[in-house]
């Protein structure tokens, strides 16, 4: 299998970081945001959908030469796994572990006029959960040299983060009602790194890695309007599985 076939680098891989590049170099930064649905249960399941921030790849550092150790201990790793963080109390961890991990995403690229559409398996990497992990399974999707351990990968994600945006995964339950100790603990709070106080184990025990494994991607071109070209990379023998495509559900602008 050659490398650019491998589950590491699947052919989309490169399209995907590419249209991702352009439109961050022309200044595009809410090309980091994507559209991530889930599966509101109850008697008439219904589709969720909130922005979320694309965190990179699973044990890829955005840095031209990487060093040996990346935060965390890990040494550096490519994958093709996207990778996501949230807060364990939020309602996309509950769907998701309901739902099998079943997801969808609309990801606008407003610079390059295009559209990344992908579907899969969301694995929840977080404490205290019910729910196990499938570490083995995930491994065909990393290739790194030397030790590399999912707590090293949630460490350096945990470490990337603004800190007052690690203060915020000790913020009071979502949707519960208000009062004034809830109203104190929203006040921001600044975990440092290396912060191992009440607060910051709070957090980083709440502090949950959403990994998304993708079974079908379909990139569109709409520029200029209406769609121009879609590319579509499904997992099966057939060659027709993947390639050029009229759109399957064409978005119009």
């Amino acid at each position: 299998m050659s490398k650019e076939n491998a589950l590491h680098n699947p052919p989309w891989k490169k399209l995907v970081s590419e249209i991702l590049q352009k439109n961050l170099e022309d200044g595009h930064r809410g090309s980091l945001n994507f559209n991530l649905a889930t599966i509101k249960p109850g008697p008439k399941p219904r589709p969720a959908v909130r922005t979320v921030v694309f965190r990179g790849f699973v044990g890829e550092s955005r840095e031209e030469d990487p060093p040996s150790e990346l935060p965390g201990g890990n040494p550096p790793a490519e994958s093709a796994l996207f990778l996501v963080s949230t807060d364990a109390l939020m309602a996309k961890v509950g769907e998701l572990e309901q739902s099998g991990g079943a997801f969808e995403v609309g990801w606008w690229h407003a610079g390059t006029n295009q559209q990344i559409r992908f579907n899969g398996t969301a694995h929840l990497y977080r404490r205290n959960s019910s729910i196990e992990f499938p570490e083995a399974h995930l491994k065909q999707y990393i290739q790194t040299s030397g030790d590399w351990t999912w707590e090293g990968e949630r460490d350096r994600l945990w470490k990337s983060h603004r800190p007052g945006m690690r203060g915020s995964f000790r913020n009071p339950h979502p949707g519960t009602p208000m009062n004034a100790e809830k109203q104190k603990k929203l006040q921001v709070v600044e975990l440092d790194e290396q912060d191992d106080g009440p607060e910051a184990r709070e957090a980083k025990d709440r502090f949950t890695l959403v990994v998304l494994e993708v079974m079908e991607i379909e990139i569109l071109d709409l520029d200029p309007p209406p769609v121009q070209a879609s590319l579509s990379f499904r997992p099966c023998a057939d060659p027709a599985c993947s390639g050029p495509k009229t759109p399957m559900d064409a978005a119009r602008r």
